[in-house]
């Protein structure tokens, strides 16, 4: 079996009302190849009661975890400016660990991130980022789909986001990375807004595909999350119209169709999604397992840290906009 730990004891770990297989834990005790053996939480009594919860050890600090408990992965589920230094404590301490599976974004500054960056390149520790979406068989179908050419040449995209460019507007362009398979430039930075974050802002954004100042462009838009919470895609191709809704929960597809009048018009259709029941985490796990029962991490490659640097420079540069 292959132990595992988790730092931080928070929603997306498995310590609030939904533990199911979308968490870390959940996950963790879906796969019988893992034993989860320990959690840490600053706040040792939320680590407690989420031991107990998932029938875990508890520690006092994360020397203790892994000293003890030795775990193969370590999954790091903590505020975004805790990251770096959290992966140095696991990498002055390891003994075991080979795998770290972190919550996006990897850090909450460019400073950091590429400091972590070089860490990780002069480490054997392998650092996974959870961009959930890319392990999701949905998603990953899509971008196969409009590898193919399904959809036809892609003329434009409308994005919506709420919660922070960094936290939040990381999902956007993670997500249209991984599904067009593209270079993402900003070609120009319209609105920027508070957001709940104090240290993240909101900013409405065109980019380019393909090259800077390329005609075909994707419109990103913020949104206050008092109002709602809000993450979707409006995808217009040559032969269809693709939008992605309930933060990628719900896939409508309208194909070109000639109409009596020989006009082009949209009509729904249907994409057909595999009976896949298992979750992005669930996936993760598995590749990971894969991973390190065959001792070959070419699997996990595309998700490691290093694979997100595209994808950051455009948040950073967002960032960098924004402050001028």
């Amino acid at each position: 079996m292959i132990g595992s730990a988790i730092i931080g004891c928070g929603k997306i770990a498995g310590g609030a009302k939904i533990t199911d297989s979308t968490t870390h834990a959940g996950a963790y005790l879906s796969n019988n190849n893992f034993k989860l053996k320990a959690c840490y939480d600053r706040k040792f009594e939320k680590a407690k009661l989420f031991g107990k919860k998932f029938n875990c050890a508890s520690e006092k600090s994360i020397s203790e975890l892994i000293r003890i408990h030795t775990p193969e992965v370590i999954s790091i589920c903590t505020p975004d400016h805790t990251h770096l230094s959290i992966i140095k404590n696991i990498l002055e301490e390891n003994i075991n660990t080979r795998i770290i599976i972190l919550e996006k974004p990897a850090t909450s500054n460019e400073k950091d991130f590429f400091e972590l960056l070089k860490i990780s390149r002069g480490s054997d520790v392998r650092i996974v980022v959870n961009h959930t979406r890319r392990f999701d068989h949905k998603h990953q179908k899509i971008k196969d789909l409009i590898k193919a050419n399904k959809f036809g040449k892609l003329i434009s995209c409308e994005a919506s986001y709420y919660g922070g460019w960094v936290h939040n507007g990381v999902h956007v362009i993670d997500t249209l990375h991984f599904l067009l398979n593209k270079n993402l430039f900003i070609n120009a930075l319209h609105n920027t807004h508070k957001s709940k974050y104090i240290d993240d802002i909101l900013v409405d954004l065109e980019i380019g595909i393909g090259s800077k100042n390329s005609q075909n462009k994707i419109m990103i838009k913020s949104y206050d999350e008092s109002h709602y919470q809000i993450l979707e895609f409006d995808m217009k191709f040559s032969k269809g119209r693709l939008r992605i809704e309930n933060f990628g929960n719900i896939f409508r597809y309208e194909k070109k169709i000639k109409n009596k009048l020989n006009e082009n018009i949209l009509a729904a259709d249907s994409i057909s999604f595999s009976n896949k029941s298992l979750t992005a985490m669930e996936n993760l796990l598995n590749f990971i397992c894969k991973s390190l029962i065959n001792k070959n991490f070419s699997s996990i490659r595309e998700y490691e840290i290093q694979s997100t640097i595209k994808t950051m420079n455009i948040i950073w540069e967002g960032i960098r906009l924004a402050k001028k």
